[in-house]
């Protein structure tokens, strides 16, 4: 039992070596779409894994002084340029 599933899992990651490596071309239908449904999970998965980390390293940066917090809404709204402006007028 173990055997034959083992055997199983083994035959599929050879179908999908041989597929990559382009020796084999002619896949049925749901295999076809086995194949492209994990490529796409792949890519996602790897984009979304760089955004968060690009996004924790940003984190840091701030934490430790490297680089200025962006500023909120209100420093936004109260910054020396509107003051300026206002008072300009």
């Amino acid at each position: 039992m173990i055997i034959e599933s083992v055997a199983k899992a083994n035959d599929k990651k050879n179908a999908r070596e041989h597929v990559k490596s382009g020796k084999v071309t002619d896949l049925s239908g749901p295999e076809k779409e086995q194949f492209a449904a994990e490529f796409v999970q792949r890519r996602i998965r790897a984009i979304l894994a760089r955004k968060d980390v690009e996004q924790k390293r940003q984190e840091e940066m701030i934490f430790l002084g490297m680089q200025r917090r962006p500023k909120t809404e209100e420093e936004l709204k109260n910054g020396p340029i509107q003051r300026a402006l206002e008072t300009a007028q």
